[in-house]
């Protein structure tokens, strides 16, 4: 089977009706011969058909397009001036508790705010949790006479807390190594530190 058929089209417009005949055609032409006798085999071809049609017809969803673009482009702004009615504010309705932040009234200090978050629980967990790491990792070493590990003793709480303040003092001025902090020298010397701590102690702990 094979149709030469020409179909007259121009650039400005197609010619449907000399489409839809070549479609009818078609039709006729395969129940005749009975290899699309069956009418779903039938409505698969015209859907294909149908389909390319629309793919085709972009003149009419050019100018739906273009319709609908100047319906939205006839909308006008509305000045508004400062005499023009404010609209009021929607009251804020706290509840019957106190908004924000619950804070114990004896709670003043820094450091009273400080525990809030870190607390001596947490604290103590630390303090257990270094003590065990610490005999994990002694067990079964061979320590040099000159070893800082030779006079270890388990960390107690308020050593951690003064390590915790150690620590926090440091970021407030670094400097280039740890040792700087406990150095004797007149000009870089800061007694805080060697207050607090031996540097072979907080060495250890660290």
């Amino acid at each position: 089977m094979e149709r030469k058929t020409k179909i007259s089209s121009s650039e400005d417009k197609f010619d449907f009706t000399v489409l839809n005949e070549e479609i009818t055609s078609l039709h006729t032409e395969l129940d005749d011969t009975g290899n699309n006798s069956s009418s779903d085999d039938s409505d698969e071809v015209r859907g294909v058909r149908k389909q390319k049609i629309r793919v085709i017809d972009s003149e009419c969803d050019s100018d739906t397009d273009t319709t609908e673009d100047s319906q939205s482009d006839s909308s006008e702004w509305i000045s508004c001036t400062e005499s023009e009615e404010i609209t009021s504010r929607i009251p804020f309705i706290a509840g019957d508790t106190t908004a924000g932040p619950h804070v114990p009234p004896d709670k003043k200090e820094p450091l009273d705010f400080f525990e809030l978050f870190v607390t001596n629980e947490l604290v103590n967990e630390i303090v257990i949790e270094t003590n065990n790491y610490a005999t994990k990792k002694l067990e079964g070493k061979t320590l040099s006479p000159y070893s800082i590990w030779r006079n270890w003793r388990n960390v107690t709480l308020e050593e951690m807390w003064a390590f915790i303040g150690v620590i926090i003092n440091m970021g407030t001025m670094p400097l280039a190594n740890l040792q700087e902090y406990w150095s004797r020298n007149d000009i870089s010397y800061i007694p805080f530190y060697s207050n607090k701590f031996t540097r072979d102690r907080f060495n250890q702990i660290f």
